[in-house]
């Protein structure tokens, strides 16, 4: 005859915390999953932003230094809303960069223009001109011994996908911002 003994359960205690630990270790995985796509999408949002302002940076030198007047220079981008003749620190506020052109494939775009950009879903890119200094072409290198050296600091910003020209002008941050600077020096006649 069997005897029933009585059973005292450290199967199922030890079953619970096996399958406790588990539970655990598959939500600590997942957190490290989600952190690893944050900090990635992070990366690709920055890379964006800088490969855009870098972009809009180059594009501008490169229109700079098409140039062979200063006159003219002046003319057409004060007429695009680039170029600035004198510029405190004011670039450094958000709600400067609302009312900036945005700078695409080389045109500077406006109004309705602009919001082309949006579609691309590629960010957008700003980019403002300003007049530092003149000085007299000492070495009369230039075409003519009439020409100056004209200096001019361009500043270029360049967002993450997500920012649209909508967002610009109605004053949003976007998720990520980046800023460059550089220092052009171009010969010019007057």
């Amino acid at each position: 005859m069997d005897v029933a003994r009585p059973e005292s359960g450290s199967a199922l205690i030890m079953a619970l915390i096996t399958l406790l630990v588990l539970t655990l270790l598959g939500t600590t995985s997942l957190d490290n999953a989600i952190m690893e796509q944050r900090m990635a999408r992070g990366n690709v949002d920055h890379e964006t932003a800088f490969q855009n302002a870098e972009l809009g940076l180059r594009s501008i030198e490169n229109r700079l230094l098409d140039y062979s007047s200063f006159a003219t220079l002046e003319s057409e981008l004060t007429g695009e809303g680039v170029y600035y003749s004198s510029l405190s620190s004011n670039y450094l506020n958000t709600s400067f960069w609302a009312s900036v052109p945005v700078y695409s494939n080389g045109q500077v775009l406006t109004g309705s223009d602009a919001n082309i950009v949006d579609q691309a879903g590629l960010g957008i890119t700003m980019v403002i001109i300003e007049y530092i200094k003149e000085v007299n072409d000492s070495l009369g290198v230039g075409s003519s011994s009439s020409s100056k050296i004209y200096y001019f600091r361009v500043t270029s910003l360049g967002t993450d996908t997500t920012y649209t020209v909508a967002n610009a002008n109605a004053g949003d941050r976007p998720r990520t911002l980046t800023m460059v600077q550089s220092i052009l020096a171009v010969r010019l006649n007057p």
